[in-house]
């Protein structure tokens, strides 16, 4: 039942899941995943939005996930000056498409 389950799933298509299954194959990694694997890790993933301005990584913060952007702008930046505690220098504007910690 399960792998019945599992095909009937992978013929399922909808717009999130074809954008997902495209940003996914340009990972080296996953690319060389069964399509049954594939599909278990579309399935497993976890839809969050964020706020504008929410601080999504720390600096020297261990990463333990991966996250792939499917609207908005994400801003990398860091402080560039222990003085200026506010004020940062923006290193790259991601978009639609872009994947974080790959």
């Amino acid at each position: 039942m399960t792998t019945s389950f599992k095909e009937y799933c992978f013929k399922y298509k909808d717009d999130l899941r074809t954008f997902l299954e495209m940003e996914c194959e340009k990972i080296k990694y996953f690319s060389a995943l069964s399509n049954i694997t594939k599909q278990e890790l579309l399935y497993s993933m976890e839809r969050r939005t964020y706020r504008a301005g929410t601080k999504i990584f720390k600096e020297k913060q261990t990463i333990d996930r991966l996250i792939l952007i499917q609207s908005g702008i994400v801003e990398l930046s860091v402080n560039y000056d222990k003085r200026r505690k506010y004020e940062s220098f923006i290193i790259e504007r991601l978009t639609t498409g872009a994947i974080l910690n790959h």
